[in-house]
């Protein structure tokens, strides 16, 4: 994992137990992690990626109901997480770094 994407998945974790819950956090890539509350079945990912040679933070809070339905659809990876795709705007919200901890109450 990253060590800037371990230091942010750390501050998820810590503003979590502040507001009742243990976060977890999932190693994806190097570039990506989850965060997951498993009480309130939430999930969010936080992740870097290049952009015009600046790496680049982003976070997104996933709709897993939405996955799930994607996935029963026969929808792809690929299409799921197209940025040009119409269900990736359906499943992936993107949401404020700082926001993340309460999202996932």
């Amino acid at each position: 994992m990253n060590h800037l994407l371990k230091s942010k998945a750390n501050v998820c974790k810590t503003r979590g137990r502040i507001l009742g819950y243990e976060a977890e956090v999932v190693d994806c890539q190097d570039d990506l992690v989850l965060i997951l509350n498993r009480k309130s079945e939430k999930v969010a990912a936080i992740g870097l990626r290049e952009n015009e040679g600046e790496v680049v933070f982003e976070s997104f809070v996933i709709d897993v109901r939405k996955w799930m339905w994607a996935e029963s659809e026969g929808f792809t990876m690929e299409q799921m997480v197209d940025p040009d795709g119409d269900v990736r705007s359906l499943i992936f919200k993107k949401t404020p770094f700082d926001r993340i901890p309460k999202m996932l109450v």
